[in-house]
């Protein structure tokens, strides 16, 4: 038989991880901006092709929105979320 002294055990509490908020949709106005600082031009280029000009800059696989099967193993990619939604959309 087990007693208890009335006080409760410790039990470690699992706290799920955290992980980085999905950043929304950035505003093509900022990609600009980012392309702008970069040194790419931006005029008439599309929000994916401005994204893959920036990622080749800095030196990044240019893959934005090209998870066709919606699954991408850059997860520390800033364009991740946006990526992935993108993908997802029917082609044109």
């Amino acid at each position: 038989m087990k007693t208890t002294t009335g006080k409760k055990s410790a039990q470690k509490k699992t706290v799920p991880a955290k992980s980085a908020p999905a950043k929304a949709e950035v505003p093509l106005q900022e990609i600009r901006a980012m392309a702008k600082a970069l040194g790419i031009p931006s005029f008439g280029k599309s929000k994916r092709t401005l994204i893959q000009a920036i990622q080749r800059t800095e030196g990044n696989f240019d893959c934005y929105g090209t998870a066709a099967t919606g699954y991408c193993d850059q997860t520390g990619c800033c364009w991740h979320a946006d990526c992935l939604d993108e993908s997802a959309k029917p082609s044109k």
